[in-house]
């Protein structure tokens, strides 16, 4: 165990060593960490946002109403896409890498101090940079936190927190092995974020999993305001972000701000305002490699493929389209033939991720690399000069390729992709 570490690469490779320390799940050693922190996390309000899909678009929005208001607004999402801090934001200011050091220095003893008890317990990379969260929220003294969670809710790391409102985006199948085989399996999962007395925004989801939200709500008090319901009448607002999938998340992002008027009062004109001002990269976001336009969406179960479907019809011709998998063979193999029905042609590449899935796992005879692909800062070979190129997936992949075509050299961050 380190005592200290001198700077940001060797902050990075501990980081990194993080991955496959205390890969039990569960949240026990999450609350013995804030708790020998002294629970910074319940120093500031906040928000709480899960959900298979949408749970980053809504927090982006979510931030940019609050910070259009006046507030001092906590950002804290996974993974991130180039700069680890990313995932930690203050008025969208990413952490620095000398505050990683810096935080990173102060967690060692704390962190330590329970691995002591029980080496194989030490705090997991995801646990390291959460507890990280909270001690910056509480330092930079927001007025409110928009806290993502990474994976599930009930059992998630970010469970720690008493928020001023519960938001569940979306449920869909993804992440079965873990959260269950059913709608009502995985809602049950992501309701646990649900805390007593305290409002719950719903998003559009299958009847099946609203259902079982609805009813643990109940059991907690805790009232439900429900997105369809909100808006079953009623235009969707517009956002600049693209896709009618993005409106139905304005909407829950609007509904959220309903639920809280009272705490955190905003009007109208600063809704409308900050929702054609969101920034959140990686989701049909676009770059220029010369003449080409690159789209990046990451579309990694089959809800979010059929909002990126959406969005390809709406192209004036059939794009170019790269794709890689992480994790499931079978679940990619479900997602290839949507994408090849709307596409020119599709190039799958594995992307440079642990669970990195080589083409011919997917019974593809593909000699295709990311480097061949794109070979340097601001170039990409696929079709003609003038094509559109979709980059869809993994989020990984969608951050491996937007990191290239971005910098001439890697940011050293891809590491810490989890």
């Amino acid at each position: 165990m380190p005592s200290e570490l001198t700077d940001y690469e060797s902050v990075r490779t501990w980081l990194y060593g993080l991955r496959n320390r205390g890969s039990s799940y569960g949240i026990d050693r999450m609350r013995e960490f804030v708790e020998i922190l002294g629970h910074p996390q319940l120093t500031f309000p906040c928000i709480h946002v899960a959900g298979t899909n949408g749970k980053g678009s809504v927090s982006a929005m979510l931030e940019r109403i609050y910070r259009g208001s006046g507030l001092r607004v906590g950002l804290f999402t996974s993974p991130h896409l180039v700069h680890q801090g990313e995932r930690i934001q203050v008025d969208r200011c990413r952490l620095s890498e000398d505050e990683i050091l810096q935080y990173t220095n102060e967690l060692l003893p704390h962190a330590n101090q329970i691995a002591q008890r029980d080496p194989d317990n030490h705090p997991t990379f995801f646990e390291w940079m959460t507890a990280m969260a909270f001690v910056h929220f509480k330092r930079s003294k927001v007025d409110l936190a928009i806290l993502e969670t990474g994976l599930g809710g009930r059992l998630d790391s970010t469970n720690v927190v008493q928020p001023q409102a519960s938001v569940i985006t979306s449920i869909g199948l993804d992440h079965t092995e873990i959260l269950g085989e059913t709608l009502g399996e995985i809602a049950k999962e992501k309701a646990g974020i649900i805390k007593r007395g305290r409002p719950v925004i719903l998003g559009r989801m299958p009847e099946e999993a609203s259902r079982v939200i609805k009813k643990i709500a109940y059991q907690r008090g805790s009232t439900v305001h429900s997105v369809e319901e909100n808006f079953a009448q009623r235009n969707l607002p517009k956002t600049n972000l693209f896709g009618t999938i993005q409106e139905w998340n304005a909407a829950t992002a609007v509904t959220t701000c309903g639920a809280l008027v009272e705490q955190f009062p905003v009007c109208s004109e600063v809704i409308e305002a900050s929702l054609q001002d969101v920034s959140w990269a990686g989701r049909w976001s676009e770059l220029r490699a010369e003449d080409r336009t690159i789209i990046f969406d990451a579309a990694h179960n089959a809800d979010a493929l059929e909002s990126l479907c959406e969005n390809l019809s709406s192209l004036e011709h059939p794009p170019y389209v790269v794709a890689g998998f992480t994790g499931s063979a079978d679940r990619a193999k479900a997602l290839l033939p949507v994408l090849e029905a709307k596409a020119t042609k599709v190039v799958v590449v594995q992307p440079t991720h642990d669970r990195g899935l080589h083409p011919s796992q997917l019974g593809i005879k593909s000699k295709a690399s990311i480097q061949e692909l794109f070979p340097a800062n601001s170039v990409c070979t696929l079709g003609p000069s003038d094509a559109t190129v979709v980059v869809t997936g993994s989020i990984y992949l969608v951050a491996e390729i937007y990191e290239r075509l971005l910098y001439k050299t890697s940011r050293g961050h891809q590491l810490l992709q989890d």
